[in-house]
């Protein structure tokens, strides 16, 4: 989601842009990476009853508190000073709204949001969902604020609605694997609802998409409608990944998709046709 503003502004040639964005990534990678640490630090009682994370280092005792507690602090640290690194070399382009907020206040308000998940929002059954797919938008604003540009309206549509499908699928396998009784916060999720809850947000996405690629703004960038053949490789991703999250084929919709190849072959199928469209030689 960082880099996705880099590739589809066809910045992907300009050694600048290119530099800034793979600071903002790492940038994002520690702030995750120091939020998970943090959050698993709040979730280690829960985790030891989780069929797949009781084996991690915390909830498995492999890991002492103070050291995972001393690491997430360090990431968080190391990438708020990347996010200002990238705020010196890309400042904020725009005097007012979103323009003006720049990669490192990207960076804090991502901080912001996973904190109040990590203490609050988890909690609050439809919150909790909207909070994780906000936190992927994020990325995608401090991505293009890296190359000082504002993100299409339709890609982050796109984005957020993929989110949403990311984190209900999420919810959709802690419930049938885990349920209330070892979190009771997933109490007021119906398998039922999270069901047609999943396919609106597949559905959503992939029309989002649709419409980005006939935007007039987007078929101006590339020279045309190109990039609507990728939508059909969009579709079927997104219908493998329903598929597979309704048969509980894994423990985290993140591994559902990495640990299987046709999804793996299929992404880049679509990646190939992107590149081949925006990067085409005249």
């Amino acid at each position: 989601m960082v880099l996705a503003p880099l590739v589809f502004a066809g910045r992907l040639e300009d050694p600048a842009s290119l530099r800034a964005e793979l600071l903002m990534a790492a940038a994002f990678c520690l702030l995750a990476s120091g939020g998970y640490a943090l959050n698993d630090l709040r979730d280690q009682p829960a985790d030891r009853l989780h069929p797949a994370k009781a084996g991690r280092p915390l909830p498995s005792g492999a890991l002492p508190r103070r050291a995972a507690l001393g690491l997430g602090l360090a990431c968080i640290a190391a990438g708020l000073g990347l996010g200002w690194v990238v705020q010196r070399l890309a400042p904020p382009a725009g005097a007012g709204g979103l323009a003006a907020v720049g990669p490192l206040g990207w960076c804090v308000a991502y901080l912001a949001l996973t904190g109040a998940y990590t203490v609050w929002l988890r909690a609050i059954a439809g919150l909790d969902v909207l909070a994780l797919a906000a936190a992927f938008v994020l990325r995608a604003y401090a991505g293009s604020a890296a190359l000082q540009l504002l993100p299409s309206d339709w890609l982050v549509a796109c984005g957020a609605c993929l989110a949403l499908f990311l984190a209900l699928g999420k919810r959709r396998l802690e419930v049938s694997q885990v349920g209330a009784a070892a979190r009771p916060a997933l109490a007021p999720w119906d398998p039922a609802v999270l069901d047609r809850l999943v396919d609106l947000s597949a559905l959503a996405a992939g029309a989002s998409y649709v419409v980005y690629t006939v935007a007039p703004v987007t078929a101006a960038k590339v020279g045309g409608p190109g990039l609507l053949a990728s939508a059909p490789l969009v579709a079927w991703l997104l219908y493998r990944a329903r598929g597979r999250l309704r048969r509980d084929e894994a423990s985290d919709p993140v591994e559902l998709l990495l640990r299987d190849r046709p999804t793996l072959l299929g992404f880049l199928a679509w990646t190939l046709v992107v590149l081949a469209v925006i990067y085409r030689r005249p």
